[in-house]
């Protein structure tokens, strides 16, 4: 009775054990995982969009409800990695920023994720009129695939520019949607689904995410679909000459299904 007691104590004591390595080593490859999709991060600046785009001196820049999702999760995995991220704005950049960046927001609300999509993802681009007074969902083209949202699904956009690619010591990342639940949808599924994309330190990668709007901005698809051969069919390994600058936004920036 006693040996079969004490048997069974090593059992559940190797049962708990065996299930806790499991939770270690699966939380250990989750993080390594994620280490890789942001870059390695050491630092990094947190590049915040504003609304209006346009702020004017007697405007107050703003920053809209699904972009607020978005930074919550991108903060959110960057702790998980151990790294304590400073915010910044698009309409206020410091001078000599010299860590990892996060754009968050796409071209018409974010300058910085403008100027980065300008010099580095030019066949990546924006084929509809921008200023014909309608209001309606951008279209982006690149190669054979087109991108517009629908009232049933949302496009987001996970961009990752290494040092190969732009020349700067740091990685860049540019996490936006043509619309704003794109741009919450692209950012949770790089803080929880990041095992799906691209997993080298030195890989720059362009995805786009499906997003289906009836479940929210959480109901990403894994069916990404990969655009960085047409948007590097060099593999995007020469760096350009010059220094990325922020620009002028565009005004105007509106989710018509949110």
């Amino acid at each position: 009775m006693t040996r079969e007691l004490i048997a069974g104590v090593v059992s559940s004591l190797l049962a708990v054990l065996f299930v806790e390595s499991y939770l270690r080593l699966r939380r250990g490859l989750s993080k390594r995982s994620l280490r890789l999709a942001l870059g390695r991060p050491s630092s990094v600046a947190v590049v915040a969009s504003v609304f209006p785009a346009k702020v004017e001196s007697s405007s107050v820049p703003l920053m809209g409800t699904h972009d607020a999702y978005a930074m919550a999760h991108i903060l959110t995995a960057y702790r998980a990695v151990g790294v304590q991220p400073s915010l910044v704005s698009a309409s206020v950049l410091p001078d000599g920023l010299d860590d990892d960046l996060v754009c968050i927001g796409g071209p018409i609300v974010n300058s910085l994720t403008r100027a980065h999509m300008d010099l580095f993802c030019a066949p990546f681009r924006r084929v509809d009129a921008e200023d014909d007074g309608v209001l309606k969902p951008p279209v982006y083209r690149c190669g054979e695939h087109e991108f517009v949202d629908t009232r049933d699904r949302a496009w987001g956009f996970i961009v990752k520019l290494t040092p190969q690619l732009t020349g700067r010591v740091h990685t860049t990342l540019l996490v936006w949607g043509s619309g704003a639940v794109g741009t919450s949808g692209a950012s949770y599924f790089l803080a929880e689904l990041h095992r799906a994309l691209p997993r080298s330190r030195r890989e720059s990668f362009f995805v786009a995410v499906p997003v289906q709007r009836a479940v929210g901005y959480k109901g990403v698809s894994t069916a990404i679909v990969d655009l960085s051969a047409d948007v590097w069919p060099g593999g995007g390994l020469a760096p350009p000459a010059g220094q990325v600058e922020p620009v002028t936004e565009r005004a105007g920036h509106h989710d018509p299904y949110v």
